[in-house]
């Protein structure tokens, strides 16, 4: 799968002129965008997870799991920054 666009935030001129429930409307949307293409990740990452015999699933699982150790965009972006914003 590829990484998917980076979502257009809307421009600040705009934010302003919204209500606060316009805001949190438009807030929940994009969550609701991320937690599809999440969902659609999962699922194409447990069909190909199926495909794979035993010992390519030993070696995808001790890879996964050694890349979300230090887990996520969050902690790429922090580099080992617990507490670090």
């Amino acid at each position: 799968m590829q990484h998917p666009a980076r979502m257009a935030r809307p421009e600040r001129a705009s934010l302003e002129k919204m209500t606060t429930p316009e805001r949190l409307d438009m807030v929940q949307a994009m969550k609701a965008q991320r937690d599809a293409h999440m969902q659609q990740r999962a699922d194409a990452t447990k069909t190909f997870y199926a495909s794979l015999s035993a010992e390519q699933k030993q070696v995808f699982d001790k890879e996964t799991a050694r890349m979300m150790k230090g887990s996520g965009m969050h902690a790429k972006k922090h580099q080992g920054g617990h507490g670090k914003h």
